[in-house]
């Protein structure tokens, strides 16, 4: 008996195997932008890392190790890191440190002057993991006030992470702007030795700030007595939020100076 098979033509074959083809291509292509990307951090800079930030006890060495450090296994342009309680979708503030960051920018995501909210941080708290925001992702809660400021700012996009205390609402925050492709990846690796040291800087920085203020008029005097006038000249540009850069330009030494100034006028 014969049967007979249906035979496709040539042309119509051929589409239906292209088309084949182009649907393994487009899924596998899929799958690749899906598939996180993984970026370790050598082992020897990851440790240099986080034992400067261990060594950190001032809101000036912390930038310094933002600068340093952090930037260099990290890239980005502007960092924000702070300390406080959870609120609402955000954090009340105990303590922040801006990093090359415009006033005005901070100034707009804040709900009151000591509150911190953001899509970020809303996010972040859900999912506990370094997570990424771009300008052109939309958050109607937010309304345009948010992507409005975002983008006036230049900002490109904003990676957040935190350290949650375990049976406390203290949060430790970092939020790096306009960083490089590999940032998150890399963070991965090391968030939780990192987030966690960082939290133990705050508790640093808090403490020598309480010294500091328990020391009477006549200590105080002996400390400024102690610096040479090279070093109150630095100091007196810090006052005015000038990084170490603009202090060298300022004074015109070298940045590597202006350093190791500031390192002999804390130790003093």
């Amino acid at each position: 008996m014969d049967i007979d098979i249906p035979v496709l033509p040539i042309r119509a074959a051929t589409t239906m195997a292209i088309a084949k083809q182009r649907i393994l291509v487009n899924a596998a292509t899929v799958a690749a932008i899906n598939r996180p990307t993984i970026n370790i951090a050598p082992a020897a800079q990851t440790e240099r890392l986080i034992a400067l930030a261990a060594a950190v006890c001032t809101r000036e060495q912390l930038r310094e190790w933002v600068r340093g450090p952090l930037r260099e296994l990290l890239p980005h342009q502007h960092a924000l890191l702070a300390f406080g309680r959870r609120h609402s979708l955000g954090i009340k503030l105990h303590d922040l440190v801006a990093v090359d960051l415009p006033e005005s920018y901070i100034a707009a995501i804040q709900d009151a002057p000591d509150v911190l909210e953001s899509p970020a941080l809303e996010r972040w708290f859900i999912l506990r993991e370094p997570i990424r925001i771009s300008a052109d992702m939309l958050f109607p809660q937010y309304g345009a006030k948010w992507s409005d400021n975002f983008q006036l700012h230049g900002m490109r996009d904003v990676i957040v992470d935190g350290h949650l205390l375990r049976g406390a609402d203290n949060v430790t925050l970092l939020k790096l702007y306009n960083c490089s492709p590999q940032v998150v990846a890399t963070l991965s690796t090391l968030r939780e030795d990192l987030l966690a040291t960082l939290t133990e800087t705050w508790a640093r920085i808090a403490l020598a700030e309480a010294q500091l203020a328990a020391l009477t008029r006549t200590d105080k005097l002996k400390i400024v007595q102690a610096l040479s006038i090279a070093e109150k000249e630095i100091i007196h540009w810090l006052k005015f939020g000038k990084t170490n850069f603009e202090i060298a330009q300022i004074l015109g030494k070298s940045e590597c100076t202006i350093k190791t100034q500031i390192h002999k006028a804390l130790a003093k």
